[in-house]
């Protein structure tokens, strides 16, 4: 369960969503998700939209764990029975679709956990509620999803580090009559390229991210060099 304790619209105004990025469409998907019903329709205080992300996180699930080349997430009787239920046509049920996908695999992608994905569904525009199923359904999916994702690829992202090196060392500048000295931080990565978990998914595309091409690079060096700002907003991102 994720903690379902209401963030405070001053904690969050200022901030902009860091795990999915704001577009048109995921715009017009989030406008479109808050209307869908969240209250309870049976004995088991399940709701509609509860429903239908459970049967998508079912199919994601079945489809990285079973059936790897298969590419369509729900059957036709699926897709028909959905649409009535929610009264949509196939373009709206396609873009509820979709974006609940690129959710859970950005989520899986930046291996997000409830939480966060809660707190940056709400700064992307989902009412609380709607953030909430959601979350709930990542904290429900993570385990064996990104499971099989590993067991699948050996790795949940583009690359996988091998090893890591870095060094600390003074710039020396002048500024009017002052000398000035800015400490920098480089540090080397070397990575070990595979395939992306959400390459062949249409969803991450259409919301924004650029698909991955799937190409093997060992032994790839990638140096990176960090101010003191820079270096601090670097690690306060990964701690979330």
């Amino acid at each position: 369960m994720i903690d379902d304790t209401k963030s405070s619209e001053n904690d969050l105004v200022k901030k902009k969503p860091s795990i999915f990025t704001l577009t048109a469409k995921l715009a017009s998907a989030s406008d479109l998700i808050n209307s869908i019903s969240v209250e309870s329709r049976n004995e088991s205080h399940e709701t509609l939209f509860s429903h239908v992300v459970h049967i998508i996180c079912k199919s994601l699930l079945r489809l990285v764990e079973k059936d790897p080349v298969e590419t369509s997430l729900l059957s036709a009787e699926e897709v028909e029975a959905l649409m009535a239920e929610l009264s949509l046509n196939t373009r709206q049920f396609t873009l509820v679709v979709d974006c609940c996908s690129y959710i859970m695999e950005q989520a899986a992608y930046l291996n997000c956990n409830p939480k966060s994905v809660y707190e940056d569904l709400i700064l992307a525009g989902f009412s609380e509620n709607h953030a909430q199923v959601l979350g709930q359904a990542w904290a429900d999916l993570a385990p064996r999803y990104v499971a099989a994702l590993k067991m699948r690829h050996k790795s949940i992202g583009y690359s996988s580090l091998q090893s890591s090196s870095y060094r600390v060392h003074i710039i020396m500048g002048q500024s009017g009559l002052l000398r000035v000295q800015e400490p920098a931080a480089i540090f080397e990565l070397t990575l070990d390229s595979v395939v992306d978990p959400r390459a062949g998914s249409q969803s991450g595309e259409s919301f924004g991210r650029a698909r991955g091409d799937g190409r093997n690079k060992a032994g790839e060096i990638i140096s990176m060099e960090f101010d003191h700002g820079e270096l601090s907003a670097f690690f306060e991102q990964l701690g979330r």
